[in-house]
């Protein structure tokens, strides 16, 4: 008796670990859930910094979504609080350099940001990634000929993906995950508000944004070439 209620107790020792490690793993909290969006949350063990992953299916062509992706200038017209979004440079290997400004509620300052952006292909997948972050050489580029920065502030760390799925003809799963520390101090009414929403009014906004003329005359002929061409993951 004695050897079988250690046996037990074993077992659920064992499976309590294991829950409590698939928790840690994956510590995700639906903040926002509506018109086929949903937005997870998790923050990081001892600091204040979010992470967010927001999905959604779109009944677009892959490549539509892509364009609207790759025209960087457009980001004014559906990335929340966005005023200003311009290519800097754009090496050999497919590797741009953004700056991007947004326009934060008073009484806060504006945030811009300087990343790198680099568009890849995964054929086995049938996926389109976009990789974004706040890397070393962006991180010290100078920019000054192009925003105040001394009236705004710069936004230090930022790491995120744009993940592009295609599921058929003209149906494409878009996941987007995004980390970062805008800097300063902001309220608890402000993070929820303001940081909680925006992933969801980004892919809200990007809904509309594809169906524009510009992004539907992308031909699906193109598909072959994007994922037989473009560099592949690494």
């Amino acid at each position: 008796m004695v050897i079988k209620t250690n046996i037990i107790f074993f077992v659920v020792l064992i499976v309590l670990c294991w829950t409590q490690a698939v928790c840690a793993e994956d510590d995700w909290t639906l903040v926002v859930e509506k018109n086929d969006i949903r937005v997870y949350r998790k923050t990081h063990s001892g600091t204040d910094i979010r992470e967010y992953r927001s999905e959604m299916v779109l009944e677009e062509d892959i490549l539509c979504v892509s364009a609207v992706m790759g025209d960087i200038p457009a980001a004014v017209e559906w990335f929340p609080y966005c005023r200003f979004a311009r290519l800097i440079d754009e090496t050999a290997d497919g590797r741009k350099t953004i700056i991007n400004i947004a326009d934060l509620p008073w009484p806060f300052q504006d945030r811009y940001a300087v990343f790198s952006f680099r568009k890849s292909a995964d054929t086995s997948q049938k996926q389109i990634i976009i990789d974004f972050e706040v890397d070393e050489d962006s991180l010290n580029r100078d920019v000054g000929t192009l925003v105040d920065t001394d009236s705004m502030v710069k936004v230090t760390f930022m790491k995120g993906r744009w993940t592009l799925t295609m599921l058929d003809r003209n149906k494409t799963k878009l996941t987007y995950l995004v980390y970062a520390d805008v800097g300063g101090h902001f309220p608890a009414w402000l993070m929820t508000t303001f940081f909680d929403n925006t992933p969801y009014k980004t892919l809200e906004n990007l809904k509309r944004m594809v169906k524009k003329p510009r992004y539907q005359q992308q031909s699906m002929s193109k598909q072959a070439t994007v994922f037989s061409e473009s560099r592949k993951r690494p």
